[in-house]
């Protein structure tokens, strides 16, 4: 009788504290989700742009005639639609062959002249090409329309994939001018991550292959699955595991190491780390840097180069723009001595003294991008550029074709009075 007793009180016992873990665990998912919610795998699916697919000769590319796709940040600070064409480029359709009077320009990048974080309309290749439309003089007999193609990411991500996709594509399209925007951080580290499986004769690539990411189902995903919480079935759409696990990386990695060992992911040991990246092209001196990655600004130079050289032998005209990132903007403008920091600051002055050394045309969008209100051009948290920022940057690029075809383009038109 009293076993029998026992047993009930037992099993009673053992279910209202199932019950009441159940319940604590509900309780606390609910909490979370609703005061801090974490970026659960069902999340990082949705706010991932599901637009690329895979490219015979570079990592990646962009899918064609995809609309009015909705892209929302992970930060949470932007949603915004975006488009492509069916040439894979962003923005308005275009023909391959350049309709006669049209100045075509062709822009080069990654995620900054894609435009992360803004509209179609509002990168700043679809704004250059307004603002050089209002410029355009009437009485010029040579060009009675402007054209931009923004190639940001349907050329890859970095200066690599940017002179493969100009020379297998890109040049096809005609450009009277081309523009590379260098964005040095990204630039470099990006490239330590392509692996060129072919090369010319002049060690110029003839095929890049991601040694990091791969493209699966229109998602551009880690190949060694970095993130260890998305491998685990249920628990990887908690918020509360999400939280904990999050805990457990900081408090006890060793612990993480088994976890991610249990779930068959492959330990891959980074060959240099973000910080040291930073301080690396930040500080541009040799005890900074990783020795593997210091061989990669002679890379960037090299690709430098031989986009120079296409652009000669397709007789198209070429500019480099020197990008900025927010780490150095935003702290620069305040500084009372901005001015003389402008020209010593790297990894700018790097990159100017090579383009001169080497006869390229170049920009250098530091002074504006750092000038007044640059708090502005920058989403505090994600980095990219807001609306601010890309018509900063049109501004200049703008101003400086106007400067450099007075025949073509009125030196007096208010870029802040175009609509």
């Amino acid at each position: 009788m009293y076993k029998k007793l026992f047993k009930k009180i037992l099993i009673f016992t053992l279910l209202v504290a199932l019950s009441s873990l159940i319940i604590s665990l509900a309780a606390g998912e609910f909490i979370v989700k609703h005061i801090m919610p974490q970026e659960t795998y069902g999340l990082a699916r949705a706010v991932g742009i599901n637009i690329f697919e895979k490219s015979p000769v570079i990592s990646y590319t962009l899918r064609k005639n995809v609309k009015d796709y909705l892209h929302i940040a992970f930060t949470r600070e932007f949603t915004h639609y975006l488009s492509t064409n069916s040439q894979g480029t962003r923005g308005q359709d275009f023909t391959v062959e350049k309709p006669p009077g049209t100045f075509r320009i062709l822009f080069l990048g990654d995620s900054m002249t894609f435009g992360w974080g803004v509209e179609d309309n509002q990168t700043y290749p679809a704004l250059v090409e307004k603002y050089l439309n209002a410029a355009l003089l009437k009485t010029s007999s040579v060009y009675n329309k402007v054209e931009t193609i923004n190639a940001g990411f349907t050329d890859g991500q970095t200066l690599d994939s940017y002179y493969l996709w100009y020379k297998t594509t890109g040049h096809n399209f005609q450009p009277d001018l081309v523009v590379v925007d260098l964005f040095p951080y990204n630039d470099l580290s990006d490239m330590f991550y392509s692996n060129w499986e072919d090369v010319d004769k002049n060690g110029y690539p003839e095929k890049i292959i991601s040694k990091t990411h791969q493209v699966d189902d229109g998602y551009l995903i880690s190949i060694q699955k970095t993130n260890w919480k998305f491998e685990i079935p249920v628990l990887r759409d908690s918020h509360l595991f999400i939280l904990f696990a999050n805990a457990l990386e900081k408090g006890a990695p060793r612990i993480v190491e088994s976890i991610k060992k249990s779930v068959g992911i492959e330990q891959v040991k980074e060959e240099f780390s973000v910080k040291e990246a930073t301080d690396c092209v930040y500080l541009l001196e040799k005890k900074y840097c990783p020795e593997k990655l210091w061989s990669y600004f002679d890379k960037s130079e090299l690709m430098l180069s031989g986009i120079k050289q296409l652009s000669a032998d397709y007789k198209q005209d070429l500019l480099v723009t020197i990008m900025a990132s927010p780490d150095q903007a935003v702290p620069l403008s305040e500084k009372s001595n901005r001015p003389a920091l402008l020209k010593t600051i790297e990894p700018q002055k790097h990159y100017r003294d090579f383009l001169n050394s080497e006869k390229i045309n170049f920009l250098d969008l530091l002074p504006a991008l750092s000038g007044d209100k640059s708090q502005n051009n920058f989403y505090e948290r994600d980095g990219h550029m807001k609306n601010h920022g890309t018509m900063t940057v049109a501004k200049e690029i703008t101003s400086f074709l106007i400067r450099e075809n007075p025949s073509f383009f009125s030196p007096t038109v208010n870029l802040d009075l175009v609509k």
